[in-house]
């Protein structure tokens, strides 16, 4: 038996700088540790109307799982939906494979403001999540949130997510300060506070610099900045992924 883990590379070089292509890159790395083997994917541009070449995608990529696997899906693939739907329907056709999601986000709830403007019976992205034979998920309160919309697979709680870091060690000790990393141009806004704010970014609007109290830092490597925090609190977030850190 083996055990497949799927890594969601970045098509352009760009990318590689993106959370999620660093957050997949990090659980596939920590599940080689493991032992598990990894079923590697990329965006696939251009493929939604494409039926035959998904075909062999799934092929090239899956071709290689045999019965009784095991394998873990790093949910969401972050790719066409019809190719996701047929990706995950193709694992669960091999004879005695197991199925697990391993969750980072699930869309409907990043990008709907409360639960009436989702159909909880027919959304998509949660009837995906049905198909899997467990889920790994952050907390109990998602699991019970899960189980709220419908959701009645087994899930595991994590409870603490970790970054995998190669670069130096230092000494950190918490400051009054404050640090926004971010993959979107930052416009229309005005920070007049005492605490000073450090911005990672790859754009900054002049008149966001014009207090004393804010540093634009630029786009850097995640290691680099991580390496130079020295303490205080920090919000990391892309084109469609938030998520806080400390």
């Amino acid at each position: 038996m083996t055990n497949w883990i799927t890594r969601l590379n970045a098509t352009n070089y760009q990318q590689q700088y993106d959370a999620i292509q660093i957050v997949s890159k990090n659980v596939a790395h920590s599940a080689q540790s493991l032992g598990f083997q990894e079923l590697n994917i990329t965006g696939y541009p251009n493929i939604s109307d494409q039926a035959m070449r998904r075909h062999h995608i799934r092929e090239a990529v899956l071709g290689v799982i045999q019965p009784g696997d095991l394998v873990v899906v790093q949910f969401p693939m972050w790719t066409h939906l019809n190719f996701q739907a047929e990706f995950f329907d193709t694992i669960k056709g091999i004879e005695g494979v197991r199925m697990v999601a391993l969750i980072h986000d699930i869309p409907t709830w990043m990008f709907t403001k409360g639960e009436e403007e989702y159909d909880r019976a027919n959304d998509f992205w949660l009837n995906q999540l049905k198909k899997f034979d467990l889920l790994i998920v952050a907390n109990e309160k998602g699991a019970h949130k899960l189980q709220e919309d419908g959701v009645h697979v087994p899930m595991i709680p994590m409870q603490f997510w970790d970054y995998f870091y190669q670069g130096p060690r230092k000494e950190k000790q918490f400051k009054k300060q404050l640090y926004y990393v971010g993959g979107r141009d930052i416009i229309d806004t005005t920070y007049r506070a005492a605490t000073p704010l450090y911005i990672y970014d790859r754009q900054v609007e002049k008149k966001v610099l014009e207090s004393g109290s804010v540093t634009w830092l630029g786009r850097q490597p995640s290691d680099e900045i991580v390496s130079r925090l020295d303490g205080g609190f920090g919000v990391v977030v892309t084109e469609i992924l938030l998520k806080n850190r400390t």
